[in-house]
């Protein structure tokens, strides 16, 4: 079996992204589509990849990280119930008031709950393709309770359903549910432990109907297991006396109370621990299997905007030190030798280009619909530029759809400059622009209030 080239948070915040957008609709990723089309990698890596980026935006990360805390928690608290029931159990038992023991009321007190759901268990995983785990449940419905606000419910949704598509949900809950028990035998079997090592009991079945050589074939039946690791098993004429209410002599009580011991540790204690160690090893090769399902429906439309649009079959132009990686992003881009110069959201009747430019430039246009942004940046992922110099309108406020913009634009091209243009006499906004791009990572010396300052491989000298 290949190991899978995710981890579990990579594959939980794709499901999320995907149950997000199957309930409430796409989210915006024109930017993100773009720079994964023109990365490599399989399309399983480019939506793993996508989903990362969009967690990371829309804080749905942090949301996956919260609830993995209160889950946590969740799973603390069952511990403490856990042990809190195993030692009340034990001392429910050995509690009473004449400490005297009925046998056959200890088992079925200690075991008796145990039995029944693990029988259930057992018969889910062989009838159904989910097993019966019922503490597992409640782990999931305290989890759920714990972590609240909004789209809380995202997180458990897509942990439950990364985990049900693969078939580890079943061995992720019936391991909740069997270290609970294996928690409440090792409470019972050391709450049992002192208090036989502290008080005198005495032992004794009691009946009214049923024969004493039923007990004596239950006892040497139960005590079969125990018996093979060490532990006594008392013979026929012990359990019949037993039976008859007679006093016995003090090493026959020990025998009984070695032989309780054994059965609980062995048909409890024992019997849980390997069935955790089971689902635990299922788990794990589970979770290490774990992938996404890119042919769901969700996922077709999803893998053809992933595509490339192109494939570049040779080299056009040399790899000299245009060839860098682009510091935003990290993909790899070779840059071609000709600056380009655009605009954005400028008036209509301005004269374009607002300053004379040098030669050999491309003219990128003045972008005013989000058609026109998206053909630009297309054709920017596919011919990354040496030098951009970007033209805004210091009358209109910087929204943060232009100063994203802005940032998309920078980051395929290797130097970046900004005109800070003032097309009239309106209140000019340019401290606000000058404040915001500086927030957004762009230097001072890239900021340009005329035409003068302009570096000349873009403006005409």
């Amino acid at each position: 079996m290949a190991r899978r080239n995710f981890s579990f948070k990579d594959l939980w915040l794709t499901e999320a992204i995907r149950l997000r957008e199957d309930h409430w609709g796409p989210l915006d990723d024109a930017a993100f589509i773009r720079q994964l089309r023109s990365a490599g990698g399989s399309p399983e890596e480019k939506i793993v990849r996508r989903a990362r980026l969009i967690a990371q935006r829309e804080n749905i990360s942090t949301l996956t990280e919260q609830w993995a805390q209160g889950a946590r928690l969740a799973l603390l608290i069952m511990a403490v119930l856990a042990a809190l029931a195993g030692a009340g159990a034990a001392a429910g038992v050995l509690g009473t008031a004449n400490r005297h023991i009925n046998v056959l009321m200890a088992i079925v007190t200690l075991l008796g709950v145990h039995g029944l759901t693990f029988l259930f268990w057992i018969l889910s995983l062989l009838l159904s393709s989910r097993a019966f785990s019922w503490l597992g449940q409640v782990w999931l419905w305290l989890s759920r309770k714990i972590a609240r606000g909004p789209q809380a419910a995202l997180a458990p949704q897509s942990f439950v359903s990364l985990l049900a598509q693969n078939s580890a949900l079943k061995w992720a809950l019936s391991s909740v549910s069997h270290a609970f028990w294996v928690l409440f035998f090792l409470a019972a079997l050391l709450t049992m432990l002192g208090l036989l090592a502290a008080q005198r009991y005495t032992f004794g079945w009691e009946t009214t109907i049923l024969s004493p050589d039923v007990f004596v074939s239950l006892t040497h039946t139960l005590g079969t297991l125990p018996g093979l690791l060490g532990f006594p098993v008392p013979d026929a004429a012990l359990v019949r006396q037993s039976t008859a209410g007679a006093t016995l002599s003090e090493s026959a009580y020990a025998t009984w109370s070695g032989w309780l011991l054994g059965v609980v540790l062995c048909y409890g204690l024992l019997l849980r621990a390997a069935s955790l160690a089971l689902c635990l090893w299922q788990l794990r090769r589970t979770l290490f299997a774990l992938t996404i399902d890119v042919d769901l429906p969700f996922y077709s439309p999803l893998v053809a905007r992933l595509a490339p649009t192109s494939e570049n079959l040779g080299i056009d132009a040399p790899a000299g030190d245009d060839a860098i990686a682009g510091q935003r992003d990290g993909i790899p881009r070779t840059y071609s030798s000709c600056p380009m110069y655009v605009g954005i959201e400028l008036p209509a009747d301005i004269e374009w280009p607002v300053f004379p430019v040098a030669q050999e430039t491309q003219d990128g246009g003045v972008l005013e619909s989000r058609e026109q942004r998206h053909a630009l940046l297309d054709r920017l992922h596919a011919h990354p530029v040496k030098g951009l110099l970007l033209v805004v309108d210091v009358c209109q406020t910087p929204d943060r759809g232009t100063l994203r913009l802005i940032a998309e634009l920078a980051a395929l091209a290797r130097d970046t400059h900004i005109l800070l243009w003032q097309p009239s006499t309106s209140r000019s906004r340019q401290q606000t622009w000058v404040t915001q791009l500086a927030q957004a990572g762009f230097a001072p010396d890239t900021l340009h209030q005329d035409a003068t300052t302009l570096p000349d491989w873009i403006a005409a000298q």
